[in-house]
């Protein structure tokens, strides 16, 4: 799980995914495609 994390976007470091869809650009993205990787 923690592989998706692991990417050059400094939002992403202890972020939630709410806050990072609400302040990246490409947060929609890089969340949705995380969970559909990661089993809930």
């Amino acid at each position: 799980m923690a592989g998706w994390l692991n990417r050059p976007i400094d939002v992403l470091d202890g972020q939630s995914p709410a806050h990072i869809l609400s302040t990246h650009p490409a947060g929609c993205r890089i969340v949705r495609h995380a969970l559909m990787r990661t089993p809930v």
